[in-house]
């Protein structure tokens, strides 16, 4: 489905986000990036490198959670489907059109026409008094 694709591809851009700033930090006590860029002294310190990285997934974690949450509702809500009341059609695109052309349209779907076991009951005894 396309919006769960969306909703995927959302947190995995926070996810690599994220993941740039823990190999941000890496780099700066690797190889000394901002002297690297800035020039200076180089003192690696790997234990800051942990705590940064510590602390990046603490916000992570809990970031990724609940944008997965969000997006989840989000997309579920959006994809109610409007039906009218009275003549039973459904909006596809600002348009107001039956229910088998919202299925051709949305889910590729032929329809056929049918009568349900309770229509049934209620519509062949009036036809066969009718008779």
């Amino acid at each position: 489905m396309q919006t769960s694709r969306g909703a995927s591809k959302l947190i995995w851009y926070e996810a690599m986000g994220f993941g740039t700033i823990i190999a941000i930090s890496w780099l700066d006590e690797l190889i000394g990036l901002p002297q690297l860029l800035f020039g200076g002294a180089s003192v690696p310190n790997w234990k800051e490198s942990v705590l940064e990285s510590g602390i990046t997934l603490l916000v992570a974690i809990p970031t990724l959670l609940l944008s997965s949450r969000l997006t989840r509702r989000l997309y579920r809500l959006e994809g109610f489907l409007r039906l009218c009341a009275w003549c039973r059609k459904v909006e596809l695109d600002g348009r107001w059109v039956p229910v088998e052309e919202f299925l051709l349209a949305r889910l590729d779907t032929v329809t056929s026409h049918g009568m349900c076991p309770d229509c049934e009951a209620t519509a062949m005894p009036a036809a066969a008094h009718a008779a």
